[in-house]
């Protein structure tokens, strides 16, 4: 079992937009697939932007494989979607976990 583990560093202006956005078509989105599941959604404590908020959320995929497909396909669109609606004032970086444990 694999995760993906995308982070995104919000402007706390657009805040409740941006989780709004994030759960209804991000998140909606990789649920609608077979292979991603167990959406989570964490807040980072060590912020080092006061003016911005940092989230983790964390995707469960079945395969490596599949989470990069749907990272670098249908994820790629989400981005440019998020990047149209908020631009700058969202930066993200994603990274692929193993559960071995």
């Amino acid at each position: 079992m694999h995760l993906i583990n995308t982070t995104f560093c919000v402007e706390r202006s657009i805040d409740t937009a941006f989780r709004s956005w994030l759960k209804n078509v991000y998140i909606r989105s990789a649920l609608s697939t077979p292979f991603l599941s167990g959406p989570m959604l964490t807040r980072v404590l060590e912020q080092e932007d006061p003016t911005a908020t940092t989230y983790a959320l964390h995707l469960r995929a079945t395969s490596l494989a599949e989470a990069r497909r749907w990272h670098d396909e249908t994820a790629a669109m989400l981005r440019d979607d998020m990047s149209a609606r908020f631009g700058q004032r969202v930066l993200f970086f994603t990274t692929y976990l193993e559960i071995i444990d």
